[in-house]
């Protein structure tokens, strides 16, 4: 039986990395996922490295190959863009929200405030990979590119090419989006467990998560996470295994094609990052009898059920460990994988793929019609809510928090409306709940007079900030007040989201992570491109003039 199960591996191995053939197997019937059954996660993944490593040399000849003069030159374009918009901004004189004139928000603060957020990603955080065919996104004042982040901080930017003033190029800037989709995806392929990667790599510096950190692995049970390459990419920095990491590339993959029509994205490594997120899946909803993966120690939280349909996912997106199975990203996973079954089916012609992502879509969402929406019993009258967490158990917990995907962002997330359709009044209720004392991450200020209240986090990044004294807990975050504005149905309560962001940037003219509500000079993180690219793509779907209107 060994000799066979070797000759399928190197069979797999050569067709996959020598021939190219989409990671749905030879056999097309999936493959990846029985070989997964016998030689487990960490080996797996090693011929998944050796696959990216040897990839490269191919891709780069394939591969419009770049240089720093192109980046500069979508800076360039940015840079226009932010001016040609943001006089069109400040033309407005007043606000206008949905018919609405709201006369007390200074539009001139507003277009001063949008110039910088929209700015902010193009100007501190590209950088042309050592590969010279992909481009790498930092956070902004953490060095390492998150898959979440990156996808999120180039939001505005496909955005802007959704009603591209005439005026304005963007050949160069459509350039380093697809490079950066293109890191995104050859980072996953070496490492699909992990959320976010360093810029270069090497043994010497021994990077990535230390042996305590490290998956275990029979070729290297002692060294450090950037020795054990089968159980590492050659570039993890954080292999706390978000499942929103592999989520947020689909809706950015997505957005594009539907901005531009162009589909060159949607290639062969795209195929293979999707068929290898669809098998990961799978396993992580049974993640205690068949997932090999293991972090700091195992798995965190009390005991949880196994198949019960939802995926298991170590941390949440704040980072922080999660304790069972997250319904934010549940529910945001039913979203991407339709879209990704839908540009799987449509322009990527893989039929086969689009049934099963699309399967597990339903498989998901049934388990969150099942164990996802639960009563609400501190309430007067008993209502319908979507928990936070469950066990599968009966157990599950009512909070929200300022990171996304979040409870509070579902119509953001389903801009196609087809769960707010399903799950409208459960929403709604669900909102009026993390939207007040009885979720303990919105916090008010206690200063009379003060107005400020919004969605935060346990979670708090300190050291991250140059100079002044940072916010040390119950922190309001910018992302908690942009989503609660993107997603208020009400014209005042998205003037009140604006009036407090616009109160709370200590001055600066950027966002921030969490702040004080009783004195907003007291914030954590200088430089946060997820905050100020949000705020960039509200504004911009909100208020930028239309195409027709523009020079």
């Amino acid at each position: 039986m060994g000799w066979l199960l070797g000759f399928v591996l190197y069979a797999h191995f050569y067709l996959t990395c020598a021939r190219g053939v989409s990671s749905q197997g030879f056999l097309g019937i999936g493959i990846s996922a029985s070989i997964q059954a016998h030689v487990g996660q960490s080996d797996w993944l090693g011929d998944a490295e050796v696959c990216a490593t040897r990839e490269v040399v191919k891709q780069a000849a394939e591969s419009e190959t770049l240089a720093d003069a192109d980046l500069e030159s979508a800076r360039e374009e940015v840079k226009k863009a932010a001016e040609v918009l943001g006089s069109s901004l400040k033309a407005l004189k007043t606000l206008v929200i949905d018919d609405q004139t709201i006369s007390d928000i200074n539009v001139d603060n507003l277009a001063a405030l949008w110039k910088n957020t929209f700015q902010f990603t193009a100007m501190r955080t590209w950088r042309l990979f050592p590969d010279n065919t992909s481009v790498f996104v930092s956070t902004g004042d953490i060095p390492q590119m998150w898959l979440r982040d990156s996808s999120a901080q180039l939001m505005p930017y496909v955005q802007l090419l959704t009603a591209t003033p005439p005026s304005l190029q963007t050949d160069a800037l459509r350039q380093v989006l697809e490079a950066a989709m293109r890191r995104q995806v050859r980072f996953i392929l070496s490492d699909p467990y992990a959320s976010a990667f360093y810029f270069e790599h090497g043994e010497a510096n021994e990077q990535g998560p230390t042996k305590q950190g490290c998956p275990r692995s029979d070729i290297c049970k002692t060294c450090t996470c950037a020795k054990c390459a089968p159980a590492c990419g050659p570039y993890t920095y954080q292999k706390d295994f978000e499942l929103d990491s592999l989520l947020y590339p689909i809706l950015l993959h997505h957005k594009y094609w539907k901005a531009t029509g162009t589909t060159s994205h949607l290639n062969a490594d795209f195929t293979k990052a999707l068929d290898a997120i669809l098998e990961l899946m799978k396993i992580e909803q049974r993640h205690n009898t068949q997932s090999k993966y293991w972090y700091k120690g195992g798995t965190p939280g009390p005991p949880f059920k196994d198949d019960i349909g939802l995926v298991w996912s170590y941390a949440l997106p704040s980072d922080d460990a999660a304790s069972g199975y997250n319904i934010p990203e549940n529910l945001m996973a039913v979203e991407a994988l339709r879209l990704a079954a839908e540009m799987a089916r449509g322009p990527m012609k893989e039929g086969r793929l689009g049934y099963y992502l699309e399967q597990l879509a339903r498989t998901i969402e049934r388990a969150i019609d099942k164990f996802g929406v639960v009563d609400d019993s501190r309430s007067s009258n008993s209502t319908e809510v979507f928990a936070f967490q469950v066990d599968g158990f009966g157990n599950h917990t009512l909070e929200d928090d300022a990171n996304m995907p979040n409870l509070l962002w579902l119509p953001y997330l389903g801009h196609r409306g087809s769960l707010l359709r399903k799950y409208g009044e459960i929403y709604r209720n669900t909102r009026k709940l993390v939207l007040s004392a009885k979720n303990k991450n919105f916090f008010t200020s206690s200063v009379a007079g003060k107005r400020i209240k919004g969605l935060g986090s346990q979670h708090h990044s300190m050291g991250l900030r140059a100079m002044g004294s940072e916010c040390m807990g119950d922190c309001v975050w910018h992302l908690g007040l942009v989503m609660q504005g993107m997603t208020a149905e009400i014209p005042e309560e998205k003037a009140d989201c604006m009036r407090q962001i616009l109160s709370t940037d200590a001055g600066k003219l950027f966002l921030h992570e969490g702040f004080n509500p009783d004195c907003p000079e007291d914030y954590n993180r200088d430089d946060f491109g997820w905050a100020n690219a949000l705020f960039s793509e509200w504004v911009m779907r909100e208020w930028a003039p239309s195409k027709s209107t523009l020079p």
